[in-house]
């Protein structure tokens, strides 16, 4: 899998890939508890709305809590309602407490939750990344209809904006891609039929990929 990039359209953010080269910006969940230094005491923007996202920014508080610290946290969403929907009668109870968790914060924009200072950007798109003269970067973002220049100081990113495969390996093969899911379209779309094109992963139907099943 290869991650998304952070700009309007899924294509690069000024300044984008050369921060990412020079591990400013973190393309993955990140083990906190590894380099807590990175981020205890720290203004960390997380950028996205997905599980991942809100993944990143429980560890966060978590890491906060252990070690009796704060970190500020700004949250950028593209999205302008709230940015989870929760499963009724959800088969994963974690998955639903930690959506319940990312609503929270888009109630209230500026919030303070255990171990982190939130600030929550909703309908926001980043422009660039600025890497600035102490070391940090500078967020450029638009945010709202009346696209509202908003400029954010923070030390590290964590782009949470979804991943793509890797199709390196079928490039010569002519094989006829989903648009959506760059998957083999039959089987993306045989998927994407048995789950009600969008629903709930783990009510799936059991689809076959083997090659006798799908021809791609």
């Amino acid at each position: 899998m290869q991650p998304n990039w952070c700009g309007a359209g899924g294509i690069p953010a000024l300044g984008e890939r050369s921060l990412v080269k020079n591990g400013l910006i973190l393309q993955h969940i990140p083990d906190v508890s590894r380099t807590p230094e990175m981020f205890l005491g720290k203004r960390v923007c997380v950028v996205g709305s997905g599980a991942s996202a809100i993944t990143c920014v429980n560890a966060l508080q978590k890491l906060a809590i252990a070690s009796s610290a704060t970190i500020d946290l700004v949250w950028v969403v593209r999205r302008e309602n709230e940015p989870y929907q929760r499963v009724e009668n959800d088969a994963l109870p974690q998955r639903d407490r930690l959506y319940s968790q990312g609503n929270s914060f888009y109630s209230n924009d500026s919030c303070g939750s255990e171990g982190l200072r939130v600030k929550y950007l909703k309908g926001a798109l980043v422009q660039e990344f600025q890497h600035t003269i102490g070391g940090g970067l500078n967020v450029v973002l638009v945010q709202g209809v009346a696209a509202e220049r908003v400029e954010e100081q923070v030390d590290v990113v964590i782009s949470c904006v979804g991943y793509r495969p890797n199709c390196t390996l079928w490039h010569e093969v002519q094989v006829h891609q989903c648009y959506a899911t760059s998957g083999p379209m039959k089987l993306a779309a045989a998927l994407m039929s048995s789950s009600g094109a969008g629903g709930d992963c783990l009510a799936q139907v059991f689809v076959c990929a083997c090659v006798t099943c799908v021809k791609v």
